[in-house]
């Protein structure tokens, strides 16, 4: 084989088995087609080797046709942007090379919302604004939505304790079990609830009947949310009967008692007033107290709201208090083989799975998982709300392997073999046949392999290469010289296992 021949074929098996997975141009967060409720947001994305400068682009079409934004160039990967109203928005990056060449990441959607979006709110009560408070102990509760309503307390025995930064950095109020209560200073009428809450005790059935939201002194029918004692269930006799949703499925099951979810009940057709005797949380004089945490409360008086404006409000009140799973930019580590700790602890969190891409075997259901080995790892993440998000991070690790792959190389030639690492780049090589040079010489057939070190003492063996010879020169001949006449003939003698697979050139 010739020079220039040996050559080419060398560097068409470089890179075809030995290039690192291909770079794409990829956004991070937020994931798209999330609905979100902060008007402030940080998007963020992966870098590109060779693009050195990013502009954030959004609009409110998929073609980009009319552009809400388009940021400066910047050379970090985030960029913070306040939104003026809510909607539905498209957002992806353009990155720049020095010499002005670009891409564009892929494209997302994301949806801003507000339960003010929902029409005939009649209260919106969230403890991270709007609370008065007397040593910790709330004296009022202000409603959000426009229309001032306020719950209050004038005894601060019987005032629950806010709990801020308990949920994903946002308040919760705590009802004690004994007497706590917030009341309502107006008459309201309503035809649809919704609250996240929880239980304050380690248990599998409510020991009996508790008021989260109710009337005063309520009658027959009167019950908003009151739990039925000895199970894990909401009491069906009240005003909404069967019509209950947790965590967004037809249900009255409030089991797991001590883990947050969005409960939520309407009638589409019928609403409650509560006039004189006003609506309560947590104690309405009757039943007893609540014992557990409430973050937030939103009422409504509307008779076409639907499943799909709930559906809303749930996803808003999920991602607020329990955003999806995010492990944050790939990962490209410059130097070395030690270990990489991917982390993806929530309090929100209650399982993990985590894998790698091509394999459907578990690697851990821990939240914290060691990473070896290059490749894309995948985390499906359970949450409070029994919801599974999902999301991937690619790690590279810089390749040890040797500059080609398996080869065929004639009797008698030479060939060197080298890592794709060097000594200068501060590595150790072992070889196969404990040579420690960064390079060695081959010219007979084996397996060959070795075992790169960083100067941390980790390490990472390469794939084995194997090396054949092509004997035919020791097979084929003309003979000794000799003289002919004219006109006669010559033949080769050979005797290859498969005289088929050769070509001749005289």
């Amino acid at each position: 084989m010739s020079q220039i021949k040996f050559i080419i074929y060398f560097l068409l098996i470089f890179f075809q088995n030995h290039c690192l997975k291909a770079q794409s141009f990829t956004t991070i967060s937020p994931k798209n087609n999330i609905l979100l409720s902060d008007s402030n947001i940080t998007f963020n994305w992966n870098f590109v080797t060779g693009y050195s400068n990013y502009r954030l682009e959004i609009s409110q079409d998929t073609f980009f046709n009319n552009y809400i934004y388009q940021s400066g160039l910047v050379n970090q990967n985030d960029f913070s942007y306040q939104f003026s109203d809510f909607g539905n928005y498209y957002w992806r990056v353009k990155s720049y090379t020095a010499t002005n060449d670009s891409i564009l990441s892929n494209l997302n959607r994301l949806e801003l919302f507000s339960p003010l979006l929902i029409p005939d709110l009649q209260a919106w009560f969230v403890p991270d604004v709007g609370v008065n408070t007397i040593n910790n102990k709330i004296t009022q509760w202000l409603d959000i939505s426009g229309l001032n309503r306020i719950a209050f307390q004038a005894d601060t025995l019987k005032s629950p304790t806010l709990l801020p930064n308990s949920l994903n950095g946002h308040a919760t109020i705590l009802f004690d079990g004994i007497n706590d209560a917030l009341i309502f200073q107006d008459s309201i009428s309503l035809n649809t609830v919704v609250t996240l809450s929880a239980w304050n005790e380690n248990v599998n059935v409510f020991p009996s009947y508790f008021t989260l939201i109710s009337c005063s002194n309520p009658n027959a029918g009167d019950q908003v949310f009151i739990t039925n004692s000895g199970t894990s269930n909401f009491y069906s006799g009240g005003f909404f009967g069967n019509d209950f949703y947790c965590n967004g499925q037809l249900s009255n099951d409030f089991s797991i008692l001590s883990q947050y979810k969005v409960i939520s009940a309407f009638k589409p057709f019928s609403k409650a007033y509560f006039g004189a005797k006003g609506l309560r949380i947590g104690n309405d004089g009757y039943y007893l107290p609540w014992k557990g945490y409430i973050p937030e409360i939103i009422l409504f008086n509307n008779l076409t709201i639907n499943e799909t404006d709930l559906a809303k409000i749930n996803l808003y009140l999920f991602n607020k208090y329990a955003p999806p799973v995010d492990l944050g930019a790939d990962i490209y580590i410059q130097y070395g083989f030690c270990d990489t700790m991917l982390t993806a602890y929530k309090p929100w969190f209650t399982n993990y799975i985590w894998k790698k891409e091509g394999s459907t075997d578990t690697l851990s259901t821990d939240s914290v998982l060691t990473v070896t080995q290059a490749g894309t790892y995948i985390l499906s993440a359970t949450d409070i709300f029994n919801r599974v998000t999902t999301d991937d991070i690619y790690i590279e690790y810089p390749n040890p392997n040797i500059t080609f792959s398996d080869t065929t190389i004639c009797f008698g030639d030479t060939i060197e073999v080298a890592s794709n690492l060097s000594f200068d780049a501060g590595y150790s090589f072992v070889w196969y046949d404990y040579a420690v040079s960064n390079t060695t010489e081959v010219f007979t057939e084996c397996a060959i392999s070795l075992v790169v070190t960083d100067t941390n003492n980790c390490f990472s063996p390469s794939d084995t290469v194997i090396v054949s010879i092509d004997s035919l020169p020791l097979h084929v001949s003309l003979g000794e010289d000799l003289s002919i006449c004219s006109g006669n003939s010559i033949s080769l003698d050979f005797y290859p296992e498969n005289s088929n697979a050769l070509t001749f050139l005289w």
